[in-house]
């Protein structure tokens, strides 16, 4: 792998990092992103179903990209 395709697998980890982040500001304050009138028992299924299932999938992207670069470096 060139050091651009090590880059991009850095970028990608960083971009799942900030997605995580993000998600829990929302777990924590989900008002921004709900409208006024939203349903609350939507709002509770984004905090505790959607948003966490979102950031387990990210944290799994995470370990992939981690996984690739470990193998680049250390070939067997």
């Amino acid at each position: 792998m060139n050091a651009n395709g090590l880059k991009n697998l850095e970028k990608a980890i960083r971009s799942s990092e900030k997605q995580i982040a993000l998600h829990q500001t929302w777990i924590n304050a989900p008002g921004p992103k709900f409208a006024p009138d939203a349903d609350p028992a939507e709002i509770l299924s984004h905090q505790v179903h959607k948003w966490p299932h979102d950031m387990a999938g990210h944290r799994q992207s995470i370990q992939t990209l981690e996984g690739v670069i470990r193998e680049r470096d250390n070939p067997a």
